[in-house]
């Protein structure tokens, strides 16, 4: 049995990846936008300041989920 690919929906040929980079504890925090057409980046934007919680809701939308208060008491 052969099993190919049918979630056709999954593939895009032309996007926007956003490119989250955080301190440790997440005190700074910036984001930087890249447009792909196919397999090829044909731009990027500036580098911008991003407020920690829209940090932590951009990563929980990707599956990562971060326990602020457990952050902050472990610092502390």
């Amino acid at each position: 049995m052969r099993l190919k690919p049918v979630n056709y929906y999954a593939i895009k040929n032309s996007y926007i990846m956003g490119m989250l980079y955080s301190e440790e504890d997440f005190s700074e925090n910036f984001i930087q936008l890249l447009h792909f057409d196919g397999e090829r980046q044909t731009g990027r934007s500036d580098i911008f300041p991003v407020d920690i919680e829209t940090a932590v809701k951009a990563l929980a939308k990707v599956g990562i989920m971060i326990d602020l208060k457990k952050i902050h008491e472990e610092k502390a």
